[in-house]
């Protein structure tokens, strides 16, 4: 999170479906993906708890009151996020293997965020 700027979740794991999760614990990393992913494009009623849980995470931030936070969260089965950490030292970085690449577009909106921020500091 960066302060004015919208949260720049980088999932662990994409959007999940019901059977996402044990495909991901049985070490089916790329069924797991190819699972989330449809269950995102089929469910519009995910879509909008997504939104709940955004405004939730923004809010989060908002209170932290830092220029640069990261939050560690789950979502529990019933929408419910699952809160570990949230805190400013946070690892961002590229993603070079093809089964991470989707986190690479989240850390594209945070580096550029956060150079306009160290560039307002500047000022």
């Amino acid at each position: 999170m960066l302060r004015g700027m919208p949260p720049q979740p980088i999932p662990l794991v994409p959007p999940s479906a019901p059977d996402a999760m044990s495909l991901l614990e049985a070490g089916r990393i790329e069924e797991a993906l190819r699972a989330a992913q449809a269950a995102l494009a089929l469910d519009p009623a995910q879509k909008l708890a997504w939104l709940v849980q955004a405004r939730a995470l923004a809010a989060i931030g908002q209170r932290l009151g830092l220029d640069y936070a990261g939050i560690d969260f789950s979502v529990l089965p019933d929408q419910r996020l699952l809160v570990f950490e949230a805190n400013a030292p946070m690892l961002v970085h590229p993603e070079p293997e093809a089964m991470f690449a989707y986190r690479n577009e989240a850390v594209a909106r945070i580096r550029v965020a956060f150079a306009a921020l160290l560039d307002r500091a500047r000022r």
